[in-house]
């Protein structure tokens, strides 16, 4: 069952929904609302039992002074989650109230004349959120949509919780959280104002934190449509000491290959590159899978005068469809680790350039445990590297 909530509001409340909307859909459980959802031609009513009774996972009610004269909130969205609820117990079709414009004490009567006695003494037994006195709705739907993500989490009752991350295509619904970061990323996918990263990290840290607090802390298994220092950030906020065991669903246009954190022989590879450049700026290592970076890594490294350069590259046109399977996958995760691990030692800067699978940014993030901070750049076709994110 999708965990994929029902918007319930009025129409005039769209503009204000839509900032829980964002908040939701940025944190993994995204949202059902009319506007969007219902198509040309559709029987609405129809439409809208069905997705209260079997398309959605949760219904959260955008409690305002003008739902309390919809026929349509209160005689069919409503009823029809309140008797879903009712069905499935336990908290396993959430029903949340968020009072906007409502108080749950002030307004107890005309939520009763509204939707019955009985249905409104339903509606005000529920644990809902409350709008603060001095709250603006923006911090408001980051609250709610912050509290409603943990619990799903923290109520999970699978062994496995399937996460996909997404950073450039519309989610598949087909998990049970979809992080949709599109809204904070640029057209290609990339961090161009590093001030939205906190937000990246806070939407990972919180579902990490409330697969902590469940009763059998489930394995995550993510599969990411990110850019590689996207991929390296999720894997070092889900990593195997805080701890998190992490599976990762490598996507790709022949299928999906699942990469576990396998035994790897990192003495596989052979010698990389090494360069010298005398400069006093950090030293760069550089990795690439199938396509070669060639003298691109070492015009980066001019730029940020580097002390040196480390560039291992492996070609792919010795592996069956030409893509390097999960084992290898690990293996170089391994080796690029022990490469920042022997900069870290010696107390270098350190930047890293990725070019393959994003599984392997994922994979890095994840063993970056110990191997001091360091700086992984976008790549921008046109303007060389640009900004990036720190792991470790």
């Amino acid at each position: 069952m999708p965990y994929k909530p029902f918007l319930s509001h009025k129409r005039e409340d769209a503009d204000e929904l839509g900032l829980l909307r964002d908040e939701l859909c940025l944190r993994g459980a995204g949202g059902w609302q009319d506007v969007d959802e219902l198509r040309i031609g559709q029987r609405w009513k129809v439409a809208l039992r069905r997705a209260v009774g079997s398309e959605t996972g949760g219904f959260i009610w955008w409690a305002t002074p003008a739902t309390l004269t919809s026929d349509t909130i209160r005689r069919i969205e409503v009823r029809s989650a309140l008797r879903r609820a009712q069905r499935q117990r336990g908290g396993a079709y959430p029903f949340v109230p968020l009072f906007v414009g409502l108080s749950p004490g002030k307004d107890d009567e005309a939520i009763k004349k509204a939707f019955g006695r009985r249905r409104g003494q339903q509606l005000l037994d529920l644990n809902g959120v409350m709008l603060g006195a001095d709250e603006n709705l923006s911090d408001f739907s980051r609250r709610a949509a912050r509290r409603y993500v943990h619990d799903l989490v923290r109520d999970h009752d699978d062994t496995e919780l399937r996460v996909a991350i997404t950073g450039s295509r519309e989610p598949s619904g087909q998990h049970d959280l979809s992080l949709d970061w599109r809204r904070l990323l640029d057209a290609d996918g990339r961090v161009l104002d590093a001030t939205v990263i906190p937000t990246l990290v806070e939407t990972l840290t919180d579902v990490r934190d409330a697969a902590h607090k469940s009763a059998n802390c489930p394995h995550i298994v993510v599969e990411p449509h990110l850019r590689l220092p996207l991929g390296a950030l999720v894997g070092w906020e889900w990593n195997r000491v805080r701890p998190v065991a992490l599976t990762v669903v490598q996507p790709s246009g022949r299928g999906h290959m699942v990469i576990d954190d396998l035994p790897a022989d990192p003495g596989k590879w052979g010698s990389p590159v090494r360069q010298q450049l005398g400069g006093r700026g950090p030293a760069v290592l550089a990795v690439s899978v199938g396509k070669n970076l060639g003298e691109g890594v070492l015009r980066y490294a001019q730029e940020q005068k580097a002390t040196e350069v480390i560039h291992l590259h492996v070609d792919v046109d010795n592996y069956p469809n030409r893509v390097m399977p999960a084992e290898d996958i690990c293996a170089l995760s391994q080796w690029t680790i022990d490469r920042l691990a022997e900069l870290n030692a010696r107390d270098a800067h350190k930047h890293l350039l990725l070019l393959g699978p994003v599984s392997l940014a994922v994979r890095i993030g994840a063993a970056a445990n110990g191997t001091g901070r360091t700086f992984v750049p976008f790549w921008d076709g046109a303007a060389g590297y640009t900004s990036g994110v720190f792991i470790g």
